[in-house]
């Protein structure tokens, strides 16, 4: 991918999220009507469309957006589970070879691993072997866990959410299943619009979306993880808040501002330089 396409997927937003309504076109934007209003907007001003439930989209509309390259998710309420994503078939291979090429060499796959780990916790593994890194994260992750329950005052026992069965879980583990399915669309429709897999992952294997756990395990612990339980947190203070609404705004807001979109692709430009 040359740099004029890099720099449009950077200036994009990065998600645009549509619930009980229909998804039309008109000219060269996207038309959406529900009961409460109509809104148009610029089809290249979006990476990413996500539907859920009680959304309606034609065949016209998927034609154009994937001519804009755009990629199309789908969730379940609230967007606490993602379903799945449809993409256009038009996309380069050049990436998607040089990816292929990592993962079929035994040492350029688990060389990507390391980095991976290295970006996310400045710790030297040069030495480790894929096990002991899912090893080294899981235990990370665990810490960060705790360390924010005791900083925002909000109680974790783990991570334990069952999507559809009503009640099952707490506001921690509903928040964070909302807020990573968004962050697999954002590292999805990135992966997609750069000319990479996501079937083909360097940590994460034997899942349609591999390569996007990898990437978006990047993020979590600044994003999706400490939102998470701040909203959470705020609940507890005001249980008014619509959590939902909340953890949709804030990560649009957080992504916005600090340029999400970018580090993905800076990102995932390094690991195959």
């Amino acid at each position: 991918m040359n740099g004029h396409d890099i720099n449009l997927l950077s200036n994009r937003n990065s998600f645009l999220y549509i619930e009980h309504s229909k998804v039309n076109v008109k000219g060269n934007s996207i038309e959406i009507n529900n009961a409460e209003q109509q809104l148009s907007i610029p089809i290249n001003s979006v990476l990413s469309l996500i539907l859920g439930p009680g959304t309606s989209i034609t065949h016209a509309s998927h034609v154009l957006l994937f001519k804009y390259n755009v990629t199309i998710c789908w969730m379940g309420e609230n967007g606490l589970i993602f379903y799945g994503q449809s993409k256009s078939v038009t996309a380069k291979t050049d990436n998607l070879l040089k990816q292929i090429a990592c993962y079929s060499d035994v040492d350029k796959r688990l060389n990507i691993a390391r980095e991976m780990y290295q970006k996310r916790f400045k710790e030297d593994v040069s030495s480790c072997s894929i096990d002991e890194l899912r090893g080294k994260e899981g235990f990370r992750v665990k810490t960060l866990y705790s360390s924010l329950s005791s900083e925002y005052g909000v109680k974790w026992t783990g991570r334990d959410f069952k999507p559809g069965q009503k009640g099952y879980a707490d506001n921690v583990n509903k928040l964070l299943s909302i807020s990573n399915s968004f962050l697999y669309a954002i590292c999805n429709a990135a992966i997609i619009s750069l000319g990479y897999s996501p079937d083909i992952g360097f940590v994460h294997t034997g899942n349609s979306l591999s390569f996007v756990y990898d990437i978006s395990d990047l993020y979590k612990g600044n994003y999706t993880i400490p939102l998470s339980f701040k909203i959470a947190s705020d609940w507890q203070k005001d249980n008014g808040i619509d959590i939902y609404k909340e953890i949709r705004r804030s990560m649009q807001e957080r992504f916005t501002k600090e340029k999400l979109l970018d580090k993905i692709v800076d990102d995932l430009e390094e690991f195959f330089k």
